[in-house]
């Protein structure tokens, strides 16, 4: 987080986490650091924030989920970009 320049975040989610606030760290995780790793949300943010992915440069991507339909969503993304 530090690198990205989310060092003040950090150290406050330590603060918290090594104060056994584990579900105030958590909502403390600012969300434009999620947004710079992860596509998360409803299909149509995934949608619609996949072409940025794209044209990123990354040559790879993990999809991680239970259900099926989330493998299909990346799948569909990539097909239509």
């Amino acid at each position: 987080m530090v690198r990205r320049g989310f060092g003040d975040a950090a150290q406050r989610i330590q603060e918290l986490y090594s104060q056994a606030h584990k579900d105030e760290a958590i909502a403390t995780v600012p969300d434009e650091w999620v947004d710079l790793k992860s596509l998360v949300g409803p299909p149509a943010r995934i949608r619609e924030r996949y072409r940025a992915w794209e044209d990123s440069g990354a040559n790879s991507l993990t999809v991680r989920s239970r259900p099926a339909e989330a493998i299909e969503l990346m799948a569909e993304a990539a097909r239509l970009n």
